[in-house]
């Protein structure tokens, strides 16, 4: 059973993922933010087993009514099947055994980077730069650490830059602390803790972080003019970052990572977005598609032998009538 369940969160899980695709390339043309659209599939991709079977159930519950709706008499379903041959009943314990220490492990190392973190965080001195209080390190950052106090740290190189770079940095950092973008990397990482084997959750997460990015680069640059100078300021975190401490990627920062930079700098470059209806009524449509053809995908159910029943035979006996007196 544990088989043909991550068989069919793997693919209702692809088929969400489309859908965030898309989504993401229709908020960024509407001038939307993008992480909300990775945060919302995110939920979907970890939830869809319980939203599926619900659903089943309505439409079971709703037939059974004679309302004449869903079950696969009236929508034809996507029906996945594995054979019972093919998947013993010891495998699926021992994945299941599996699984449950891996996500202990991972929960375990998330708090144990948080508990760690409260302790690094306490050791750094606080200084203002830019009218903002933040903690100064040695070579680690621009960031923000903390889920709770969501600490801006900078790096003691960002005090060598000039006044206009340094106001950049402090505003970019600033901004994540604003929006409260660490919270939404420790609900990614969370999620993807509990079901570490989707790679599907992984892949989105970091879709979430280039999202998170993304959207404070443009929150960045409506108050800044200087979008030349700002893409040097990321050239030049990116540089820095090769040689200082690595930033963990739980911790919004300005670099976020040099794999990613060339997306930053594309999506900033593009022209001003323009929201018109058409676009509105193309997502709405959209989101529809994906949501039915991930509802057409019907939870799996697999077929284990029965014990055979003992058969009874009935004999029939003669039956001798004896008359009384006799």
């Amino acid at each position: 059973m544990t088989v043909a369940w991550i068989v069919f969160v793997l693919i209702t899980g692809r088929v969400l993922t489309m859908g965030g695709q898309f989504g993401e390339r229709l908020a960024a043309g509407a001038g939307r933010p993008r992480r909300f659209v990775w945060l919302a599939t995110l939920f979907a991709t970890a939830l869809w087993p319980a939203v599926s079977l619900g659903v089943l159930n309505l439409a079971s519950a709703a037939r059974d009514f004679g309302w004449g709706l869903g079950g696969p008499r009236d929508i034809p379903l996507i029906v996945l099947r594995v054979p019972s041959a093919m998947v013993p009943a010891w495998f699926d314990s021992a994945l299941l055994v599996a699984w449950g220490i891996v996500s202990t492990v991972l929960l375990t190392r998330l708090a144990l980077f948080a508990y760690a973190t409260r302790r690094w965080r306490q050791t750094l001195a606080t200084v203002e730069l830019d009218g903002v209080r933040v903690r100064l390190s040695h070579n680690a950052g621009p960031a923000v650490v903390g889920v709770r106090a969501m600490d801006v740290v900078i790096p003691a190189w960002v005090l060598s830059l000039d006044a206009s770079m340094q106001r950049m940095v402090v505003r970019h950092e600033t901004a994540h602390r604003d929006a409260g973008d660490i919270r939404l990397l420790w609900i990614a990482a969370v999620l993807t803790a509990l079901m570490p084997w989707n790679l599907l959750l992984w892949w989105q997460s970091s879709r979430l972080r280039l999202a998170i990015e993304m959207d404070c680069d443009a929150r960045v640059l409506r108050h800044e003019t200087g979008l030349a100078e700002y893409a040097r300021l990321l050239l030049y975190v990116a540089q820095q970052a090769s040689g200082s401490r690595v930033v963990p990627r739980l911790a919004p920062a300005l670099n976020g990572g040099t794999t990613k930079l060339e997306y930053r700098l594309a999506a900033m470059s593009q022209h001003q977005p323009v929201t018109t209806a058409l676009s509105r009524i193309a997502c709405v449509v959209a989101l529809v598609h994906i949501v039915v053809l991930a509802l057409a995908i019907k939870a799996p159910v697999i077929e284990r032998a029965r014990p055979e029943r003992p058969q009874v035979q009935f004999v029939r006996l003669p039956v001798v009538l004896v008359s009384p007196g006799r």
